[in-house]
């Protein structure tokens, strides 16, 4: 059966713009205190190991950042928008016989929150709080639970970080440029399939 796993951040939620906000928030009390518009290339344009390495990060730092956006983004649930066209998109996979999965960093009281809002009910597993760089880690844990062929699985997001993912767990990638990163940046990582809208996902085989 063909099983696509999803992102959230980025991929069925618009988050992007509030990150940048929050992101320029924390920036402001720190030595990089910079623009929305110079955080916006570099979520754009850059992996988010360079990101960390330029500014010097530390996994204590991280970890805060982390924390705030999550926290941040609780605040504004009530405001999140699903990507256009995203909601028909699910339903219709999900109308196919399509298993669907959700793997997210956010926390489950925000993703929940979402997902009843916009009444979304169509994936028969959530994730939450998964960490930046192991969710191939979940993925492999998702496969083996789901005795799943690794050649019918479809790794879905929005970020370089989701492609090496779905090829360190050996499925197919599928890369969407609505979200985080661009389509320059993500097509460098020769994802599976790229697409420039969620109705693309019906296309795929």
């Amino acid at each position: 059966m063909k099983t696509f796993i999803f992102d959230f951040d980025g991929t069925i939620v618009d988050t992007f713009d509030s990150t940048i906000t929050i992101l320029h928030s924390i920036s402001k009390y720190t030595s990089h205190n910079i623009s929305k518009e110079y955080i916006k290339k570099e979520i754009r344009t850059k992996h988010i190991k360079e990101i960390i390495k330029d500014f010097n990060i530390n996994s204590a730092q991280m970890l805060l950042i982390m924390w705030r956006i999550r926290s941040e983004l609780k605040k504004e649930r009530e405001d999140m928008n699903s990507i256009t066209s995203m909601k028909e998109v699910l339903n219709e996979l999900h109308k196919k016989g399509y298993n669907l999965i959700l793997v997210t960093s956010n926390i489950e009281s925000t993703v929940a929150h979402f997902l009843d809002k916009e009444n979304i009910c169509v994936f028969s597993e959530i994730y939450y709080k998964s960490g930046l760089f192991n969710k191939n880690k979940i993925i492999n844990k998702i496969i083996k639970k789901n005795n799943l062929n690794k050649k019918e699985v479809y790794y879905v997001g929005d970020e370089i970080r989701d492609i090496l993912c779905a090829k360190k767990s050996n499925i197919n990638s599928v890369s969407v440029t609505w979200g985080f990163n661009s389509k320059e940046l993500l097509k460098e990582e020769n994802p599976d399939y790229i697409i420039d809208s969620p109705q693309k996902l019906l296309e795929i085989h």
